[in-house]
């Protein structure tokens, strides 16, 4: 399944002209590859720890997806989308380097809680990430 997942992730992404598009199928490509690794892992070790296992591929996805919005120009694909963020380039390009790294930030914290506190990391993770987000709307406010 990985070699599939690779290869159609090979056949999808070439011939894409927009650079963001481009950019979102990578980084769907590449949390897709790490879900199907992430699934083998736990089915060929069952006694492994789901919860750190879990922690740790969110905590990757977010990482990504905060190296994903760094430094993008305004698009429909990727990134904080509000009216007020996509009414200006430099709202757009402000908010979403702050939102990165927010999102950073969260991915690392939730690589650190999953190793110490495995249990509710995720839940952890997952509210770290809606402040993340909302705190980041809030910012575009505060932006001139």
């Amino acid at each position: 399944m990985p070699v599939m997942e690779l290869i159609l992730w090979l056949i999808s992404s070439l011939g894409i002209k927009d650079i963001n598009l481009k950019k979102v199928i990578d980084g769907i490509g590449i949390i897709l590859f790490l879900a199907q690794l992430t699934i083998i892992g736990v089915a060929l070790k069952p006694t492994a720890n789901i919860n750190m296992i879990n922690s740790i591929a969110l905590s990757c996805m977010i990482i990504i997806i905060a190296l994903i919005t760094r430094n993008n120009k305004i698009n429909r694909y990727i990134g904080i989308r509000t009216t007020r963020i996509m009414s200006s380039d430099k709202i757009w390009k402000k908010t979403n380097a702050f939102a990165s790294n927010l999102l950073l930030a969260v991915g690392g914290i939730g690589l650190i809680l999953a190793v110490f506190l495995s249990n509710m990391s995720v839940v952890i993770i997952i509210v770290l990430l809606l402040m993340a987000v909302v705190g980041s709307i809030v910012y575009s406010y505060y932006v001139k």
